[in-house]
């Protein structure tokens, strides 16, 4: 008898928490997330459990995986947001024994300190944006003179411990000396380490996502991004996969194998007008955009998990290449976004260019995200189902 082979989905109002629940589910997993939550409503899901939210609610959170795992033996728990990967490995002794998906706890915490892993990326030799670490203010204004305007401004972790939450920070632009302070404020850790100042390259937005294994590249799929929400950078809106000899995809992929990078990585980098890839950050998680990669045949979730549990992966065949996919509701916030003259907007991008993103809105083979015609659970309003039960 083939034994049970489970899994605890967090971040369940996610799309990438969505997109891992369908692939296990499918696989014949017994799949387990947070109750109430939009992956909660999928066929695939097996069981429920309590998770508070890991922002809002840390510790709550940590409490609630702990209790969960603690219940029910299961095989791989899988963190869909930054906030939760860093709880899950700094809580470790509370995983019962299950196997974490994303990076392992080596790879995971390199990746989500964006100084190191900047640093790393230098001492292997993928190129960085012009960067500085400074420890004082004094050091960020010289900084600032030597990157040149407009400059980047990026917290050293996305999420920061504010009082018993944590809060979620994003980078910002720096586009006179005048904003520099508030800037540095609002992206200083806490215990008040500065955020890095980094040059801005402007230009196409590349991610490559891979499995590894002892240094070998199971699975691997690449992607462009044609817009973002918030728009000045984040969740992938519009995006298409791209062939594996396009630029950089090689050199993201090698870079993840010279770092010993072990489990599910997205490797994400700027290509300028010069056309040398530059690293923006490495993602230790399921991400936003995992379900193109499967869409154009790459089980990223699947071939993870089965990597986890210690399970033969076979030689994956060629990703489709073309595949476009949008998401419906960031195309709509950036329309939103572009109309209200308060969004900051990339420097050199317009409204009018930002609106001009938002079309064609379909055509011909273009898929959106998550929307799965044999699980329309997720997209009925829970008190719709509440209602009709």
């Amino acid at each position: 008898m083939t034994p049970v082979r489970t899994a605890l989905v967090l971040d369940g109002g996610s799309g990438a928490a969505l997109s891992v629940v369908r692939s296990l589910g499918r696989a014949g997993w017994r799949v387990r997330v947070g109750a109430g939550t939009r992956s909660a409503r999928s066929r695939y899901v097996a069981d429920t459990v309590t998770l508070p939210d890991a922002v809002a609610d840390p510790s709550g959170f940590v409490d609630g995986v702990g209790a969960a795992l603690a219940r029910e033996a299961t095989s791989v728990v899988v963190p869909c947001s930054d906030a939760s990967v860093q709880l899950v490995w700094e809580h470790d002794d509370r995983l019962c024994g299950a196997a974490v998906m994303g990076g392992d706890r080596h790879s995971a915490l390199l990746a989500i300190d964006k100084y190191r892993t900047l640093e790393i990326a230098d001492r292997c030799g993928f190129p960085t944006p012009a960067w500085r670490a400074p420890s004082t203010i004094a050091e960020a204004e010289s900084a600032l003179s030597e990157l040149g305007l407009p400059c980047v401004v990026k917290p050293r972790h996305s999420y920061a411990w504010s009082g018993r939450r944590m809060t979620h920070r994003r980078h910002s632009f720096v586009r006179a000396p005048n904003e520099l302070s508030a800037a540095l404020a609002a992206g200083a850790d806490h215990g008040g380490a500065l955020p890095i100042l980094q040059a801005y390259v402007p230009g196409r937005a590349i991610s490559v996502s891979a499995v590894l294994s002892h240094r070998r590249v199971l699975a691997s799929v690449a992607r462009e991004t044609l817009s973002f929400h918030p728009v000045a950078g984040g969740t992938s809106v519009w995006k298409r996969t791209i062939p594996a000899g396009d630029v950089g995809i090689h050199q993201a992929l090698k870079l993840l194998q010279d770092i010993g990078y072990e489990g599910l990585a997205e490797v994400e980098y700027q290509v300028g007008a010069d056309g040398v890839p530059r690293l923006m950050e490495i993602g230790p998680r399921p991400h936003g955009w995992i379900s193109l990669a499967c869409a154009a045949g790459v089980d990223l979730p699947l071939v993870a998990a089965r990597a986890l549990i210690g399970e033969a992966v076979g030689e994956q065949r060629p990703y489709r290449v073309g595949v476009e996919m949008r998401w419906p509701a960031g195309e709509l916030d950036r329309i939103h976004d572009a109309l209200r003259f308060r969004t900051d907007l990339p420097p050199g991008v317009s409204r009018a260019q930002v609106l001009s993103r938002s079309w064609p809105p379909w055509r011909r083979g273009m898929l959106y995200d998550n929307i799965d015609l044999s699980d329309l659970g997720p997209w009925v309003p829970e008190r719709l189902r509440r209602s009709a039960g």
